[in-house]
């Protein structure tokens, strides 16, 4: 399983959030419109949205993921996120380290005087990766969510 960006943000509980838009939204060939205050690369959780709903990445002319998303409109929330670029290099050596380091790989291996161990942890499973980048995630973790602030 690839990790993405938002799967990290699920992890720390911390989606940086900066502003909330408020309004009736449109998901049209896979763009979102209004688009006006989105630029490409810009990070966005939508909410209230049926099948839009969630943490994207905005690309070419608000163009949404690999703009596959369904049309729909929809009245509700986008946020405006501005994760730091510490932390979005962090969830690329998050990516690179779970490609090179599967679960189901095997914990031990011999082929005649070649022979190989996996670190394994209390529960005898191969560490994955919150165990891994626990510590440099910290910074990033949010224990508690504001409670009715926007």
């Amino acid at each position: 399983m690839a990790i993405r960006v938002p799967d990290v943000m699920r992890e720390v509980r911390n989606t940086f959030p900066v502003h909330c838009l408020e309004g009736t939204w449109s998901v049209i060939g896979g763009c979102l419109t209004p688009c006006d205050l989105l630029l490409e690369g810009d990070w966005i959780a939508i909410a209230a949205g049926a099948r839009a709903d969630g943490i994207r990445q905005v690309g070419p002319g608000g163009q949404l993921d690999d703009g596959t998303l369904p049309d729909e409109t929809f009245t509700g929330e986008v946020w405006l996120l501005d994760p730091p670029e510490g932390f979005l290099a962090l969830c690329g050596e998050i990516a690179d380290w779970a490609e090179r380091n599967t679960l189901d790989a095997i914990e031990s291996k011999r082929f005649g005087d070649f022979s190989q161990r996996r670190a394994v942890g209390r529960n005898g499973l191969p560490p994955d990766w919150p165990t891994m980048f626990r510590y440099r995630l910290m910074p990033y973790r949010k224990m508690f969510g504001e409670v009715g602030k926007k």
